[in-house]
């Protein structure tokens, strides 16, 4: 955007794109990273829900027999 305003040299711009990219690459890493954290956890908490699920129907049956 400061390329249409004169603000940035020829000089710079092949630096100012370098710099975009790497922010921008770094965003990704960023966003992966917390995309992880967020799978493992609703992972962990499904995994949870399944094996109380399973106990209360375990003990639901127990109670009729």
């Amino acid at each position: 955007m400061a390329e249409n305003f004169g603000l940035v040299s020829k000089r710079m711009k092949p630096r100012l794109r370098l710099l975009i990219q790497d922010n921008a690459l770094k965003l990704i890493t960023v966003g992966t990273k917390l995309t992880e954290i967020l799978y493992i956890f609703c992972g962990i908490n499904t995994a949870n829900e399944v094996q109380l699920a399973d106990r209360i129907e375990q003990s639901a049956q127990l109670a009729l027999t």
